[in-house]
């Protein structure tokens, strides 16, 4: 069944958005080689502190713990929902922020997912590269094996 939201709700959906809008934005300009990946978790949670937001991935359950952070940062290989951490970026690496909002007057949530196709090109292409040397090594490795016998 969809519901049909009133003006109200989609207006403070709306501005729930441009705040989380201008936290990408943010870290768009933050992020870069160099820089502590903790420090992705201190904006986030600055940024929501200034703007009585309420960031709802604190306090998520989990099997072990509750969730203590406002985003999850996965750091290259990492697939989803890893926990922010003292580490330096450097040049190559791909760090996926993600984190859920609410206003807590109107509880609009939001959440957004963006991706950086720059980054998945260069990504593709240094597993290209990984996949060419394995290849090329395997591929020596049993010739020599088969020759021996």
């Amino acid at each position: 069944m969809i519901t049909l939201k009133s003006a109200r709700e989609i207006e403070a959906m709306d501005r729930a958005g441009d705040f989380l809008a201008s936290i990408h934005i943010g870290l768009r300009d933050l992020i870069k080689p160099g820089v502590d990946m903790w420090e992705v978790e201190e904006y986030v949670r600055r940024r929501c502190k200034e703007e009585n937001v309420l960031p709802l991935q604190i306090g998520v359950d989990g099997s072990i713990m509750d969730y203590p952070y406002t985003v999850c940062c996965s750091l290259n290989d990492e697939v989803a929902h890893a926990f922010p951490r003292h580490y330096i970026l450097k040049e190559g690496d791909l760090l996926k922020v993600d984190t859920v909002l609410s206003e807590p007057l109107d509880k609009s949530v939001v959440d957004v997912s963006k991706l950086n196709f720059d980054n998945v090109e260069q990504v593709k292409n240094t597993l290209n590269h990984i996949l060419v040397d394995w290849l090329t090594h395997v591929g020596h490795t049993l010739l020599v094996k088969y020759h021996k016998k």
